[in-house]
């Protein structure tokens, strides 16, 4: 094994197993990074992984054009965006919070120093007016090599200068069991639970960057009101699949209990502040995706509520 080689293996074994995430930039020839890329991923024993490219024959799933609104609320142990199939700025801020803790996300790309002069496919989505495509230039691209190159955090490396790590990796290593919370976790979970059985009308507000647990601390709030005896919890966010994570987690915490009575169920917005229902808690997730109106009237319309949120990003303008 290389030398370079090695060291990746390591960087990568020590962030799987310290849960954090990292960025692998695999900057050159564009076959041999995708190729590199997908013999790398191809070595993972399992997990979730995602390809963001128009090419066949890659390992996982892959998507060609996604809409950045469809992957938030999505959680994968592995990213990788093929640049030069088209590099999309939207994407990469919606998929880069997919990333799990201890997951990996690959930036296939032009050399770093030429990528400006890539006619990137993608780039025909900007115009300006009167101007044609030229007229928006590469200012973007431009900041965004000289920040991968300057990131002591990132791994940028030339595929064809460095071999393939020797050993397969497992999937990202789970940092906690089923049920177990870190410290900021177990107070969003406390103060949730005190929604129900504080004074009314108090609600409370999870604010965090994307990836850091808002969803799994509603899951295991509702667990353990579940637990606790509360009759009935609705989880709402903008569509369904956004509340899966926090419906995993419910499920993960139940999974030992041997009975529960409490109907924990999914809602839509408009249909839970326009019908009769009156359940004990509702937790709404991802809240900056809904307008200000449905707050207004969800406040109104129920006492015990808690809200979990980005304040910025791709759940929306950050003034739900």
């Amino acid at each position: 094994m290389s030398g370079q080689a090695w060291h990746l293996d390591e960087w990568l074994r020590e962030g799987r197993l310290a849960g954090h995430r990292s960025l692998l930039v695999l900057s050159g020839n564009g076959s041999s990074a995708i190729r590199y890329a997908n013999a790398l991923i191809s070595g993972l024993a399992g997990g979730s992984t995602l390809w963001i490219s128009n090419r066949g024959g890659l390992a996982g799933a892959v998507v060609s054009d996604p809409n950045p609104a469809q992957l938030v609320g999505m959680e994968l142990d592995v990213v990788a965006i093929d640049g030069w199939a088209g590099f999309d700025a939207d994407v990469l801020g919606a998929v880069g919070g997919t990333v799990k803790g201890g997951g990996l996300l690959v930036l296939c790309v032009p050399p770093l120093g030429a990528w400006a002069d890539f006619d990137d496919p993608a780039g025909g989505r900007f115009r300006t007016y009167p101007g044609g495509p030229g007229a928006v230039g590469r200012r973007y691209i431009r900041r965004m090599a000289s920040l991968l190159a300057g990131d002591s955090r990132a791994r940028v490396v030339d595929p064809d200068s460095i071999a393939l790590p020797a050993r397969s990796f497992p999937v990202p290593i789970e940092p906690h069991m089923p049920g177990s919370m870190n410290e900021g976790q177990r107070e969003a979970v406390d103060a949730i639970c005190h929604v129900v059985t504080g004074q009314r009308r108090r609600p409370v507000v999870l604010t965090a960057d994307r990836g850091r647990g808002k969803s799994a601390a509603l899951g295991m709030a509702a667990a353990r009101l579940a637990r606790q005896g509360v009759r009935s919890i609705v989880i709402t966010a903008v569509r369904r699949g956004a509340a899966d994570v926090v419906f995993r987690h419910v499920d993960e915490t139940l999974a030992d209990s041997a009975s529960c009575d409490t109907r924990i169920e999914y809602v839509s917005p408009w249909r839970l502040v326009e019908g009769d229902l009156a359940p004990d808690l509702v937790l709404v997730d991802e809240a900056a995706a809904l307008p200000l109106a449905w707050h207004e009237s969800a406040l109104k319309r129920f006492s015990r509520i808690a809200f979990a949120t980005t304040v910025h990003g791709y759940e929306g303008s950050g003034r739900g």
